[in-house]
C-alpha cells in the first residue's frame, strides 16, 4: 500500500471521508448489535438489540381488561369514536417478552391517514409481572459502547477500515508510520462525539427518569396522549434538531478550517491520506 504524496495544502478528501464514515459506522452498528443481542440473551434483558432480533405480537384485548376499562374511565369514548384496545408482546428470541396494552380512539369509518394521525394520541402502558400499569420501559441502546473500540480496532495497527479501503484512504501517524490502538481509541471517540452526546441526551431525557422512579402515573399518561397534536412542535423534535446542527458542525466545520487533518487528527498526531 503506497500513499500518494501530497502537496501543500492537502486535499480535505470530503466526500471520501465522509462516505467511509457513514459506510463504517452501518457496519460497526450492525457488529455491536450483535454484540448487544449475545449480551442480552447472556442477561436475560433486552439491552438495545437490533429490531431485527425482535418479534412483536399484538392481539386485541379481551373484553372488560381492568388496565383498558381505567383508561375508558380516564377518557371516556367520544361520541361518534371507536375504541380499539390491543395486547401486545416484545420478545428476544425466546426471552420473556414485555407486554403492554395500546388503547387507540379512532372515529368510525376513518381513512388510514385518520387512522394513523389518531395512533398520536395512543395510550401505551406497559403491564407489569403483578398486572399493574407502568410506563413503556424506554429504548437502551448500548450499541455505541461498542461501536467505538470496533472501530478504533479498524484502524489500528495499520490497518484500514472497511470504509476507508472502499475509499481508497488510509490512517496514519503525522509523517508516517501506524496509530496503536489507545490513539485511535481516542480518535474516533472525539470523531464519534455527536453520538456520544445523542447518547448522554437520551440517558439524561428518557433513562435517568425512570431509573429514578419519576415515571408517569396511568392518569398523567392518558393526558399526555389526550394533550398530543400531530401539528405540534415538541420538545423532542428540537432536540433532535439541535443534536443534528451539533453534529454538522462537528462533522462538516473541521474541512472548512483544516485540510486533510482535521483537529482531532491533530491531538493523536494523525493524518488520513490517499492511497493506491
Amino acid at each position: 500500500m503506497t500513499a500518494i504524496a501530497s502537496s501543500d495544502p492537502q486535499p480535505r478528501l470530503f466526500l471520501r471521508r465522509g462516505l467511509a464514515l457513514v459506510f463504517d459506522l452501518l457496519l460497526s452498528g450492525i457488529l455491536a448489535g450483535f454484540i448487544v443481542t449475545l449480551i442480552s440473551l447472556t442477561v436475560g434483558r433486552d439491552l438495545g438489540a437490533p429490531d431485527f432480533v425482535r418479534v412483536s405480537q399484538c392481539a386485541p384485548a379481551p373484553a372488560g381488561h381492568e388496565l383498558a376499562e381505567e383508561i375508558e374511565r380516564l377518557s371516556p369514548t367520544e361520541a361518534g369514536a371507536v375504541r380499539r384496545n390491543w395486547l401486545c408482546e416484545t420478545s428476544l428470541l425466546g426471552l420473556a417478552g414485555r407486554q403492554s396494552l395500546v388503547s387507540v380512539m379512532t372515529g368510525e369509518g376513518e381513512d388510514q391517514a385518520r387512522e394513523q394521525e389518531a395512533a398520536s394520541h395512543a395510550v401505551t402502558v406497559e403491564i407489569g409481572t403483578d398486572g399493574a400499569a407502568m410506563e413503556p420501559m424506554p429504548a437502551t441502546d448500548l450499541s455505541l459502547l461498542f461501536i467505538v473500540p470496533i472501530m478504533a480496532f479498524f484502524l489500528s495497527g495499520g490497518k484500514r477500515s472497511p470504509g476507508m479501503a472502499m475509499m481508497q484512504l488510509s490512517i496514519r501517524r503525522h509523517g508516517g508510520g501506524a496509530l496503536d490502538y489507545r490513539r485511535a481509541l481516542l480518535r474516533e471517540t472525539l470523531l464519534l462525539v455527536p453520538l456520544i452526546v445523542a447518547f448522554l441526551v437520551s440517558f439524561w431525557f428518557d433513562l435517568l427518569p425512570y431509573a429514578m422512579g419519576k415515571t408517569p402515573t396511568l392518569a398523567e399518561l392518558v393526558a399526555q396522549a389526550r394533550a398530543a397534536a400531530p401539528k405540534t412542535f415538541p420538545a423532542d423534535y428540537l432536540r433532535m434538531l439541535a443534536l443534528g446542527l451539533f453534529a454538522l458542525l462537528w462533522w462538516v466545520l473541521p474541512f472548512a478550517i483544516w485540510r486533510g487533518r482535521t483537529w482531532y487528527d491533530g491531538i493523536v498526531d494523525a493524518e488520513v491520506v490517499r492511497t493506491k
